[in-house]
């Protein structure tokens, strides 16, 4: 057995980034508004069939629900908190980190932020703050829509 670079990639439209995040966060918020907010979560006092419910919540709002499975429902939550917290502070121009790499592309003449983070594992999962970054923008569900916004071919770059 040898180690395996386990990563992260992600094009981001630099224009279309700001709104596109603000919209997905609010329709995250609302979700956890529903039992109580964040502090209702980071106290651990929250009941499990409603901590239920808040997953089937953000799943709907967009979360990647497969990422909670592995995890105790208030723990699961309590990380996800943690996601949008990073998710909250993302500037892809500003996206450098030792284990991280950058550029700006032109994909049919829409400016996108190029990214990619990793490390080499040996079956944990990397620790740098790259990949902590594009990991909760996957995990919130911000990747998919920042994925839908891409222009890849022309004929969706002029809508």
């Amino acid at each position: 057995m040898g180690a395996d670079l386990i990563r992260y990639h992600a094009f981001v439209p630099l224009k279309a980034a700001d709104k596109l995040l603000e919209a997905h966060l609010t329709k995250l918020d609302k979700a956890l508004a529903l039992i109580g907010g964040p502090d209702k979560i980071a106290d651990g006092g929250l009941d499990p069939k409603v901590a239920a419910l808040a997953i089937k919540a953000l799943e709907t709002a967009g979360a990647r629900g497969q990422d909670f499975d592995d995890l105790a429902t208030a723990e699961a939550l309590q990380s996800f908190v943690a996601d949008i917290e990073l998710v909250r502070n993302f500037d892809p121009a500003q996206f450098n980190y030792r284990d991280s790499a950058s550029a700006t592309v032109k994909i049919n003449g829409v400016d996108m932020a190029m990214l990619f983070a990793g490390e080499l594992s040996w079956g944990d999962e990397p620790q740098g703050a790259g990949y902590t970054a594009l990991r909760a923008l996957y995990r919130t569900g911000l990747m998919d829509v920042l994925y839908d916004a891409v222009p890849w071919d022309a004929r969706r770059a002029k809508r």
